[in-house]
């Protein structure tokens, strides 16, 4: 409970010295209203969960609230906006020095009995604070299912993965534009095909 705090918080000032060019408390209003536009975005499944981790933690001492997971939550997509005007329903991505993740998948021909391998790296741009509460997850299943480690700043998702169907997914960083958050952002997208698809 205290390292899910602490990672919390610093990634809303990350977030937010980035939205206020280096000024954290002048920051925290624009992504807070950047929040409240996706609000009604959110699919019901995952407010659930953001309520049950709000719950969770605030028995635990936190004084973090839902509406502050949420905009963690949606943080990702934050840092791939155009900050210069981040409440522009047109703003364009800046190229934000947030790395290159990269992924790959074999099959057929390519592999020894056909199934797919899938693999990737999450390269994110982060601050040693990030880093230092950074969590992994690691999926071991013992019924002949995939294997998954990860590298997460978000609480119910790794930024790929591949589910029993043996549906395989990975966000990668694009350029495009117009760019908003009147949307289901990325993470929560992710989580979705990862839970449903077949």
């Amino acid at each position: 409970g205290d390292k899910l705090d602490t990672m919390i918080k610093n990634d809303l000032t990350q977030v937010a010295i980035l939205a206020g060019r280096g000024d954290s408390v002048q920051g925290m209003p624009t992504i807070r209203k950047l929040a409240e536009i996706n609000k009604p975005f959110i699919p019901n499944n995952i407010r659930q969960v953001i309520k049950g981790i709000a719950n969770g933690i605030a028995a635990r001492g936190s004084n973090l609230t839902y509406d502050d997971i949420l905009l963690h939550a949606i943080s990702d997509d934050i840092f791939m906006m155009n900050l210069s005007n981040p409440l522009d329903t047109n703003a364009t991505m800046t190229g934000f020095p947030i790395s290159r993740c990269s992924s790959f998948s074999a099959f057929g021909n390519a592999t020894k009995d056909g199934k797919m391998i899938f693999g990737a790296n999450e390269d994110y741009f982060d601050t040693e604070e990030v880093l230092k509460n950074r969590m992994a997850v690691v999926v071991d299943p013992t019924d002949g299912g995939y294997g998954y480690t990860g590298g997460i700043w978000n609480l119910w998702y790794g930024a790929g993965g591949m589910n029993e169907a043996g549906i395989a997914i990975k966000a990668h960083l694009s350029f495009s534009e117009p760019e908003t958050l009147r949307g289901v952002v990325t993470d929560m997208l992710l989580s979705m095909v990862l839970q449903y698809a077949d």
